[in-house]
């Protein structure tokens, strides 16, 4: 299980100590992006010694910290690995692309990734494809989802489904169909990896 905590509140610690003592949550999601945190936009929340605070102590639970964050917001987050060496980190929704059509902001997307992918406590998480793309096709995904899983790899990939909301888009078996489309040219090692084993060791607890 994976809940939900604000890292600028003084209950977060108090969080923190309550999931460590619930085994079956394995995470807390973060929220960085403006729109769902309720906060305004703009400054660095790791420049708040609460916030800083309150990530170190994450860090010694033994919980994931699961971060949603916008691709513009990638830069920040780039810091989290950084000063915190011993938290493990999951980017939700392979960092929320802006993807313009005919594949318009790949290349910079990627680009931001790779300054996370670089830190080996960072995972990615590949979902809400319908939130992020719409009513997306199959081509137009591909390319995207394999640059994923190139800069990262398959042991720090995870495929997701994001029900119930992708229900609005696809639903459950044509989104997996495209998974297993899209990575079928990977072997039978990977393909577990991305379909289940990487969130299984990824989100065990320490």
């Amino acid at each position: 299980m994976v809940t939900l905590g604000d890292p600028t509140s003084a209950a977060f610690a108090d969080l923190v100590e309550g999931c460590r003592q619930r085994p079956l949550i394995r995470s807390i999601r973060m929220r960085l992006v403006p729109e769902l945190s309720g906060r305004a936009g703009g400054g660095d929340l790791l420049d708040d010694r609460l916030v800083r605070d309150n990530l170190a102590l994450l860090a010694s639970s033994g919980l994931v910290a699961t971060i949603e964050a916008t691709s513009g917001q990638l830069g920040i987050v780039t810091r989290l690995p950084e000063q915190f060496p011993d938290l493990r980190i999951v980017i939700d929704h392979f960092g929320w692309p802006e993807a313009g059509l005919g594949g318009a902001g790949l290349a910079g997307h990627i680009q931001r990734l790779a300054g996370l992918a670089a830190a080996g406590n960072v995972a990615t998480r590949i979902d809400a494809i319908g939130t992020i793309f719409g009513d997306w096709t199959l081509s137009q995904i591909r390319p995207w989802l394999l640059e994923v899983a190139d800069i990262f790899g398959p042991e720090r990939c995870m495929l997701g489904s994001d029900l119930p909301i992708e229900n609005l888009r696809s639903g459950f078996e044509p989104l997996y169909a495209a998974y297993d489309a899209i990575f079928s040219g990977f072997s039978d090692d990977e393909r577990a990896m991305l379909f289940g084993r990487t969130a299984e060791r990824w989100y065990v607890r320490s």
